[in-house]
This record gives C-alpha cells, structure tokens and sequence, in this order.
C-alpha cells in the first residue's frame, strides 16, 4: 500500500490533510566544505537553525508521528558533524517521543557507535559506488572508491535502520551505473530504498545540466522493485511536472511517495498522507 509523504522542507496544500508534524534541522547552517554541484548547499537553506529546532520541538502538537530530521553539509573529511549542540538536540527530541531520522555521509565506526547511541531510528545516506561520483561529485578525494559503502556497512554492523538514496542521472559517465549500485545494495541487507531523480537547482554549477530521460528512470523504478524487498520511496527530488513517474511508482506498488503533486493527490484522495520525511516508511512506528 503507498503512502504519501510530505517533508518538513515543503509548503504544501495537502499538509491539512495529513497528519504528524515534523521539524528538519540543518546543524550547519548554509555551510558544507564540499559543496557537490548538483546540491551546492541549497536544500539546506529550507531547514531550521539548532536554536530554533530545539524551541519548535516544544511547540509541536503530540500528534503522532512527530518525527525531526537532521541535516547539514559535511566537514573537511566528509562527515556532517555531530557536537555536543547536536547531541543535545537529538536527546531532546528523544525524550519528548519524535522519531529522528539523520542525513550522513561518510561514516566510521566510531561515528556510527555515536548514532546507535543518541537513538537514531533512521540514517538517510547517498548510495554512490562509482569513483568518478566520490571524487570529483563528493569531492572526496582522500578516500577509497568504496567508501560510501563501507560507511552503509558501518551503520547496519551498529544496529541502525539506513535508507540510502540512489540519484537517478547524476553520473556523469552516463546511464546504467544505477543498476550496480542496486545490485549491491540487494546485498547490504537495507532498511529501505529511496530513488531520486537529479533535478537542476538554480544558482549551481549543475544548474544547466539536463534531467535524464524519463524513459530511463522508470525503467530503474522497475529494475529497483524487482530487486529490492524492502520499502521502496520515489523521492522528493524529482522534476514536479513528471506526474506520470508518480503514477508509475505507484503503479509497481512503491509503498511511499513523497512530495506528491497535486495532479497525483486529487486522483488517489484514499492514500494516506504523512506530514513528515519519507525516510520513516522502514519504521511500523508511524
């Protein structure tokens, strides 16, 4: 069964019709070291502060699920940091009963046994396998190719739900590599799978870049279905006029779509709409 997912980024008419309440905090601001083209830090400019996370949290109905998210860009060795302002956030929102949910990239041991231990549910992580994407996309040059892999291996050797996300079309080897990266995310023994679609965003250095075909996409919706038994999301990014991928997701039996349109939501009114981050349909908590 689908379910629609409406982020805490997003202004959206349906929010009335939904319920929970969500909250996604970027813990460092507008800043982020690598600052990869196709983002260059802008998603996180539709987040909170730390300091007006940690007053909203208080605010927000009991409502369930009441879920944070907590973003941010990576330091200088790819990591999204975590001090102590940010363990004080996340203990906060523990206490007080939200589901935190928490973007990283790369990830030591050290670094998940720290997640395990604020109570993270959920980990939200780029599956990106192919070198040309670590080193000249992530900008991560000092590390092995497989280290996005291994930091996805880390978090479950700790206990921890991941949902990575696969970005449709952002190679710039061209298509195909998708598919790999599926294949080996069927053996990591995921949570669940969120497929995005690389979409340009003004005022970065990708923002001429074009989205990739649409034929192509559906047919790594349809590969990943095949493959992947776990809960499957068409993500947020994605080109918003694309209603028909919507439809196809939903079609193949994709249990969440986040961001709907409103083309998509006014011919499916019986699905049911969650006011928060997509990344929480591995949980049967919500």
């Amino acid at each position: 069964m689908t379910t629609l997912f409406i982020p805490p980024t997003v202004k959206h008419v349906a929010k009335s019709r939904g319920r929970g309440h969500s909250v996604a905090v970027s813990i460092t601001g507008r800043n982020c070291f690598v600052m990869c083209p196709h983002c260059y830090a802008k998603p996180l400019e539709y987040m909170v502060s730390l300091d007006e996370a940690l007053s909203l949290l208080m605010s927000i109905p009991a409502s369930k699920p009441r879920t944070l998210l907590v973003s941010g860009g990576c330091d200088w060795v790819g990591k999204v940091p975590v001090d102590e302002n940010v363990e004080k956030l996340v203990t906060e929102a523990k206490s007080l009963g939200y589901l935190v949910s928490m973007h990283v990239c790369v990830v030591d041991e050290l670094y998940a046994k720290k997640l395990r231990e604020l109570g993270i549910d959920v980990a939200l992580i780029d599956a990106e396998l192919d070198p040309t994407i670590v080193r000249d996309v992530k900008k991560l040059r000092w590390f092995e190719n497989n280290i996005l892999l291994e930091s996805i291996e880390n978090l479950k050797r700790f206990g921890l739900r991941v949902f990575p996300h696969v970005v449709i079309g952002l190679h710039p080897r061209g298509k195909g590599l998708e598919y790999e990266v599926i294949e080996v995310l069927r053996s990591v023994d995921i949570d669940g799978l969120s497929l995005v679609v690389f979409t340009p965003l003004p005022d970065t250095p990708w923002s001429d870049r074009p989205y990739p075909e649409k034929s192509y996409v559906m047919r790594v919706l349809r590969f990943a279905e095949a493959l992947i038994s776990k809960p499957l999301s068409l993500g947020c990014m994605r080109p918003r006029e694309w209603v028909d991928v919507e439809e196809y997701a939903y079609n193949l039996g994709f249990e969440a779509i986040a961001n709907p349109s409103l083309e998509f939501l006014e011919k499916h009114r019986d699905l049911e709409i969650i006011n928060t981050c997509c990344s929480f349909v591995t949980l049967n908590a919500i």
